[in-house]
């Protein structure tokens, strides 16, 4: 799927009142951050997906508007899948953080789980979260980190 394709999909998600649970391949992580990663140890696939019911699921009128994605940031997933600013592994649960540094005290969490039948990813959820809320001493393992947050 392109970033155009990616941007229609988002908005036709967001005028319809229900899901299929479709799964489409959202992109693909870029190569040198593939190779970064399986340096601390852990193999992946290129290939991320997400549904439709997940999508919804992230932006959803239930969650606190300071955490909830806009639809411009929604948008964006496409972008930070091929170039995040950070990748961490949540070690208790073994989920995937993808992180866009988006102003000092702000960051955008996607967040993805290993298909167990292959390595690829799939979207769980994302949100905006205060960098504070990450903890790399002892929750998170640093996988990809591009600048430095």
């Amino acid at each position: 799927m392109g970033k155009i394709d990616f941007s229609k999909w988002v908005d036709e998600v967001i005028n319809t009142s229900y899901t299929n649970g479709i799964s489409v391949l959202l992109n693909t992580i870029d190569q040198s951050i593939i190779k970064e990663i399986e340096l601390n140890g852990v193999t992946l696939d290129e290939k991320v997906y997400i549904t439709d019911k997940r999508l919804w699921h992230g932006m959803r009128d239930s969650k606190p508007a300071l955490i909830k994605l806009t639809i411009d940031e929604l948008k964006s997933i496409y972008d930070i899948v091929n170039k995040p600013d950070m990748i961490l592994l949540d070690k208790y649960d073994g989920r995937f953080l993808f992180i866009r540094n988006i102003s000092e005290k702000l960051l955008i969490k996607l967040v993805f789980e290993r298909n167990r039948k292959n390595s690829c990813l799939n979207y769980y959820t994302s949100s905006k979260i205060d960098p504070t809320g990450l903890d790399i001493k002892t929750k998170h393992k640093i996988l990809y980190n591009k600048k430095n947050i």
